[in-house]
């Protein structure tokens, strides 16, 4: 793939902190030389791809004051499948001390428009989504709940990656995933001009509150967005109810159940728990009052047997609280939806909380007046867990719901998991959805299919507007401005359509597009060639590289492909320091606010990727010349 016009001291630069990167990041670990095709040579860089049914488990384990254990190994757990003994595959421990946070180099200070993806802070603990439901939120309660999402921003964990989603007239990303407090801050102020949590909202009811099937569509849809971000994903549901079951009953239309499915297999799948914090305060029940501060988690299999059997939420009978704010357990003993002494919707609710929680392996927090605390709580609940996996012994994937049992070997201690999922077979080659921020986007019914994607589309999850910065492999960008914004033509606009319909992402803007001032934008690469190295194969990799512009709102605008087995790789006597790199254009309509990179080795499906705010810095002027095919004299 050719390169486009870069001055030569802009190349220089690049190169110097590429260079900078070969010094400061460690040896990549070898790669295992991928599985050929039949016929094919391993030069031929071909890779065979098959499906492996994997169910993948994040483990909380807590002792008796609520505090996290460390030190255990695979021999510690066993796993069951319906009662059937399940064989691990896998193993990992996260976040129980500072040596599993992700600490980057220090860098050089970058000239104007260079960027390199890597954070400037420690990164920890898993993705969180902070989904603020406006809608089952009551109006009288919401500018509290702004207040104690200030405190909770200002005492969030050091490290911790937040995405903060509002869902009212739809479903709505106003922070993409980022660590600096100062941008989540921005996003809970109602005079910042681009998108941020409303004030206020009062149109619920026209908006299904208390609509479970609402809320499914919800959840779908924040499913499909972080469907092929690696690791576990915490969600946050903050709401005054929560509307959701997760196991439709034998009753329930073949369409709601299929959705049901649909949506439990996405949360299983892309590793999602939910966390429900509750913004109603304490509330007095009476003599039946559920304890304040209350979390659930826990439960017996009888109890999520008893949510697919009845298709409602069941009470935590028997669990136990794994927080040692907590004041009593949360297994207190529901009253039965048709009725009985002390009930009330507010319980039922609290029931739901628990239900969802225990079945994706979350934990609940309700009756409290310190929400903040609440969210606090429910954010350190999963820094520290483990993850195991296993091949599931019963092939018969006819979408039945399917129990999971893990247990210790030390019975004291409270664990926390997802309890069931749906067996389905696999969705491959399948596509997803990932649209997002529009007021049609309030369920996945509304979602654009033209955002649609492939499930294994890694690349395409990393370049959607907001997701989090990706380092598996590291490169160095430089962003110039080939002229000033033209308006464009509407041969020009409808190409713009074609090259984002070529890489789906997102939510695209109105079709079709209006003639508006277009800029052409250069982008050049640098990325350090050793980190493509893979044991047994000597050629050269294929790159995949790939740019997307977006609007304030989070729609489309414009997006480029390109994959390349070239690199201009600067003579170098030390292996180490051989450079690939990589040049790519792509027109930016007036309006983007935001340009996401990414790049991908297409052997190993490895990405990086970061997001730059637009428009770029003014740089110097310079009159140095380049060549006609675009390389530096």
């Amino acid at each position: 793939m050719r390169t486009f016009p870069t001055i030569y001291k802009r190349s220089l630069s690049l190169v110097a902190i590429a260079a900078s990167l070969c010094l400061s990041l460690p040896a990549p670990a070898q790669q295992g030389a991928p599985q050929e095709k039949p016929g094919s040579s391993p030069d031929a860089g071909m890779t065979l791809r098959t499906t492996v049914r994997r169910v993948v488990l994040d483990v909380i384990v807590t002792d008796a004051q609520g505090r996290p254990v460390p030190g255990l190994k695979l021999s510690d757990f066993s796993i069951a499948e319906d009662g059937r003994r399940q064989q691990p595959l896998s193993f990992d421990v996260h976040g129980f001390d500072d040596t599993m946070e992700y600490t980057p180099p220090k860098l050089p200070e970058q000239p104007p428009n260079t960027f390199v993806n890597l954070p400037s802070t420690p990164e920890r603990g898993p993705l969180y989504v902070l989904l603020y439901d406006l809608v089952n939120t009551e109006p009288t309660d919401q500018i509290f709940v702004r207040k104690q999402l200030v405190k909770f921003i200002e005492e969030k964990p050091a490290g911790a990656r937040f995405a903060i989603f509002v869902f009212s007239d739809g479903l709505h990303l106003v922070q993409g995933f980022t660590s600096d407090q100062k941008q989540l801050f921005a996003a809970v102020d109602p005079s910042r001009s681009r998108p941020h949590v409303p004030m206020l909202f009062t149109m619920g009811v026209n908006n299904g509150k208390g609509d479970a099937k609402t809320m499914q569509d919800v959840f779908t849809t924040l499913g499909r967005y972080l469907e092929g971000l690696p690791g576990r994903k915490n969600v946050v549901w903050l709401s005054g109810d929560f509307p959701l079951s997760l196991f439709a009953s034998n009753d329930e239309m073949a369409s709601y159940q299929a959705k049901t499915r649909q949506m439990l297999d996405l949360l299983a799948r892309d590793q999602i728990s939910i966390y429900p914090v509750s913004s109603r305060g304490v509330v007095d029940h009476g003599e039946n009052a559920l304890p304040q501060a209350t979390s659930a988690s826990g439960g017996t299999q009888a109890d999520t047997r008893q949510s697919i059997a009845e298709g409602q939420a069941a009470a935590g009978a028997g669990s136990t609280s794994s927080n040692a704010n907590n004041s009593a357990g949360a297994g207190a003993p529901a009253a039965p939806l048709g009725g009985g002494a002390g009930y009330s919707l507010i319980m039922a609710g609290q029931m739901t909380a628990d239900e969802v929680a225990r079945v994706t392996g979350g934990r609940a927090f309700y009756s409290t007046n310190n929400v903040q605390s609440a969210l606090n709580r429910a954010t350190n609940d999963g820094l520290s867990y483990y993850t195991l996996s296993y091949a599931p012994t019963n092939l018969n994937f006819n979408g039945k719901p399917r129990l999971i049992n893990v247990q210790l070997a030390e019975r004291s201690y409270t664990l926390s998991y997802r309890r069931a999922y749906y067996g389905v077979d696999s969705p491959a080659p399948g596509v997803i959805s990932g649209a997002v921020s529009g007021p049609e986007s309030a369920g996945a019914a509304g979602a654009d299919q033209a955002g649609a994607r492939q499930v294994d589309d890694l690349l395409s999850a990393a370049l959607q507007h907001g997701a989090p910065m990706a380092h598996q492999i590291v490169f160095a960008s430089h962003l110039h401005a080939l002229n000033a914004p033209t308006m464009g033509t509407r041969a020009q606009m409808a190409a713009l359509l074609g090259q984002a319909a070529a890489l789906p992402i997102g939510r695209h803007a109105a079709r079709p597009l209006p003639p508006v001032k277009l800029q052409t934008i250069a982008i050049d690469y640098a990325v350090i060639a050793r980190q493509f190295a893979i044991s047994g194969l000597n050629t050269p990799p294929t790159i995949e590289v790939a740019a997307a512009a977006y609007d304030a709102d989070g729609n489309l605008l414009s997006a480029v492909a390109n994959k390349t087995v070239e690199g201009d790789a600067p003579t170098s006597t030390d292996p180490a320091k051989k450079l690939y790199r990589i040049g790519q254009r792509i027109e930016v309509p007036a309006g983007a606010v935001t340009l996401r990179l990414a790049m991908r080795d297409m052997r190993t499906d490895r990405i990086g990727a970061l997001e730059v705010s637009m428009p770029l810095a003014p740089e110097p002027q310079t009159t140095a010349a380049s060549s006609t095919d675009g390389r530096p004299r």
